[in-house]
């Protein structure tokens, strides 16, 4: 990769047709099947990439910047499908395709389709040394 890489999630697949997801200081996000020596550019974006997280049948790509944006995108058309702010780490439901949970903020959300996120503040235990 000509950018240094900050962001690497291994997607799998088909034996043989296996994949990982990449994200880059560039802002690009990329998809690398281990039997072609081409990537796929997924998306751009203007700011180094956090955190990144394919759907089930990598219909939608989930996205998180250096500004701590979220970004979701339709991997086919490259719309933009939503978009939050104060977000940390992204993932998408392993058995339900439109089903994506997110955190940031003291807060854990889940968004399904196009209904709007429920949100739930984290609990953060302090844990103390005994020291």
């Amino acid at each position: 990769m000509e950018y240094q890489v900050l962001y690497i999630k291994v997607i799998g697949g088909f034996p043989g047709k296996e994949c990982i997801l990449v994200g880059l200081k560039s802002g690009n996000v990329f998809e690398i099947f281990i039997d072609s020596s081409f990537p796929v550019q997924l998306a751009k974006l203007p700011g180094a990439i956090r955190n990144v997280d394919l759907s089930m049948y990598r219909q939608k790509l989930a996205v998180i910047d250096e500004n701590m944006t979220l970004f979701v995108y339709n991997v086919k058309t490259g719309d933009l499908i939503f978009q939050e702010p104060n977000a940390n780490s992204v993932a998408w439901n392993s058995s339900y395709e439109d089903m994506l949970a997110y955190s940031g903020g003291g807060n854990l959300s889940i968004k399904v389709s196009n209904f709007p996120p429920q949100k739930q503040r984290l609990q953060v235990r302090e844990i103390k040394s005994n020291q």
